[in-house]
């Protein structure tokens, strides 16, 4: 038969940072069976546990909170009788002998005995336990059955002898320390109830909880009673259960936490770039990753209406919403009723303009992504992390997959021509007199604002020597709006050809042709990179880094750019433009170079 010792376990959760473990084995030495669980591998506690002929258990994506420790500790025993306690806790020498007393009899259903606990905090030796009621009491626990849960036990008190010395924080630091991990645990506890509830339920839920926890300590407890260490103890279990609100809110909500174990149910997610058609351009490779994810998901994109083109053909898109760049109310509330009708499961704002972000707030999606830019990130409920100040424009669209726990595969940029296009393109330029076993130089000479334009004469000047050049052919291309600044080219190069009658996607399909597109910081260079064909960026006084983020040799694309003292100017209009200083020779050996 066995002796009663062999029918027992003890099962110690490690806590903090094992400080009073060793005393903690020491006091149970009597015990042949003694397992504990920790929520991360430690080589040293590992060491000094396994030195003493007890059980170490790492615990899977750990919870962290004591009563998962135990559970999972649970797991391994063997015995009916099992004493579950924290690594700070001490069984005195009495309480060991009442416990082998206990343990001698039989109950008739499975139950557990609290312990009895004497607590030391801040160093001194407290008259009451001062247990926190959130957290589970360290217990002697029988189980016919192995393995049930442990909330589900009936609590009998019995009167045990001696005691169970519990060391708290010794300092108002470690106090501190304290009260993080249970505002930790207490997240944890809370988080699957909470998962549905808007932020009024949350406070509706906190204030109540607030309310029983000082209850708790100064009604039940009398911690007043204990003076200074009665009351830090009061205000860190205050502390503790406002924080495990913001703690679950700061992981479930704002880190996505919900919606990133929730990624594989999504139906349908919208994607918003209320921008021109480069920036387009460079969120390309946001839907790729993203249907690789989550191949389950219908994705849309909403975006202005001219730039609507580069998404066309796209097969990891679904649909395409558009808007004019300045809508009226009535405009942008039928957009928003037409979008709320899709029931999106998730919104991602990629870039948090004023007009993207005021959209964004009317959806009714529960789950919203607000990209950050110059701190406007209004209206989301899943917070992008702002990495460095000049990271690349492609790289923050990807920030947003990378807030949903996504993994990024490639971030090149993406465009789905048809054969129909390809096949007018070639007409097109074969009608024109193109040779298309020559090399084609394409060249936009225009730009969205006049700042970021290289200017006509330089560009007059770098055609003149290109077309000097038996075997180069140049194509000039601009939308018909352009086409008034463009055609003073004509003045310098009267049989130069300039294609302006072209809808968006026309002119990507001409870019599709080229062996050389040269171009101000505009949309046909990201096209081109798109396509991988080289391409001169002649860059203005925006930042290389964020909007020119390609490799030179990989993608293929050279940016001429001088680092001025007022680069990030911010104007429309300058007189001086030192930045875009350019002397055509140059950019036309750089041609040559390039088309070899």
């Amino acid at each position: 038969m066995n002796s009663p010792i062999s029918s027992l376990t003890a099962i110690v959760a490690l806590t903090g940072d094992g400080k009073q473990l060793t005393q903690c084995l020491q006091a149970l030495r009597w015990l042949p069976s003694i397992c504990v669980v920790s929520g991360a591998e430690s080589l040293s506690v590992r060491a000094e546990v396994e030195k003493v002929g007890a059980q170490f258990v790492v615990i899977d994506r750990p919870r962290g909170d004591t009563l998962s420790l135990w559970k999972a500790g649970l797991q391994s025993a063997k015995s009916h009788w099992t004493i579950f306690i924290r690594s700070n806790e001490i069984v005195t020498g009495l309480l060991r002998k009442t416990i082998l007393e206990t343990i001698q009899t039989i109950p008739s259903h499975s139950l557990q005995y609290p312990l009895p606990r004497t607590t030391v905090y801040l160093q001194k030796r407290l008259k009451r336990a001062l247990e926190s009621r959130r957290e589970p009491q360290s217990a002697l626990v029988y189980q016919p059955q192995l393995h049930i849960g442990l909330l589900e036990l009936t609590v009998e008190k019995r009167k045990f002898e001696g005691e169970l010395i519990h060391y708290g924080a010794e300092t108002l630091e470690d106090a501190w320390s304290d009260w993080n991990r249970k505002a930790q645990e207490h997240a944890e506890r809370m988080a699957p109830s909470l998962k549905n509830k808007s932020t009024l339920g949350m406070l509706c839920e906190l204030l109540p909880d607030l309310t029983k926890t000082l209850f708790d300590a100064v009604v039940k407890q009398k911690s007043f009673k204990e003076g200074f260490e009665g009351a830090v103890w009061t205000v860190a279990e205050l502390s503790a259960a406002f924080g495990g609100y913001l703690q679950y809110h700061e992981k479930y909500l704002r880190r996505g936490q919900w919606i990133k174990q929730d990624i594989g149910s999504l139906k349908r997610i919208l994607i918003i770039k209320m921008r021109d058609i480069g920036d387009n351009v460079l969120l390309s490779p946001i839907f790729s990753n993203l249907k690789k994810s989550a191949p389950q998901v219908d994705i849309s994109a909403l975006t202005y209406d001219y730039s609507k083109s580069v998404f066309e053909n796209n097969p990891h898109i679904d649909k395409i919403h558009g808007l004019s760049k300045s809508p009226s109310t009535s405009e942008e509330n039928e957009l928003v009723q037409r979008l709320n009708q899709e029931n999106f499961d998730l919104v991602i704002n990629t870039h948090s303009g004023g007009l993207s972000t005021r959209i964004l707030g009317k959806l009714n999606a529960p789950h919203k992504l607000n990209n950050h830019y110059i701190g406007r990130n209004k209206n989301y409920n899943v917070l992008v992390p702002q990495f460095e100040h000049y990271r690349s424009s492609a790289q923050r669209d990807l920030d947003c997959l990378r807030a949903l726990g996504i993994e990024i595969e490639s971030c090149h940029p993406e465009i789905f021509l048809t054969e129909d296009e390809i096949d007018w393109a070639r007409r097109e330029l074969t009608r024109r007199g193109f040779d298309l076993k020559k090399k084609l130089v394409v060249i936009h000479p225009t730009a969205a604002v006049d700042i970021r334009a290289w200017g006509m004469e330089k560009f007059a000047e770098l055609i003149k020597k290109l077309e000097g050049q038996e075997d180069i052919q140049v194509a000039v291309i601009c939308s018909p709006a352009e086409f008034p600044k463009a055609s003073v080219l004509l003045e310098h190069s009267p049989k130069l050809q300039i294609i302006h009658e072209t809808t968006v996607r026309q002119m990507m399909a001409l870019v599709h042709f080229a062996n050389l597109v040269v171009d101000n910081d505009s949309s046909p260079s990201h096209i081109s990179a798109a396509f991988g064909i080289p391409s001169i960026v002649l860059f203005s006084q925006a930042v290389r880094e964020i909007f020119r983020p390609y490799d030179e040799k990989v993608d293929k694309q050279y940016v001429f750019y001088k680092d001025v003292d007022c680069r990030e100017c911010g104007l429309t209009f300058c007189a001086d433009r030192i930045c875009m200083d350019f002397d055509p020779e140059e950019v036309f050996q750089k041609c040559l170079k390039m088309l070899e």
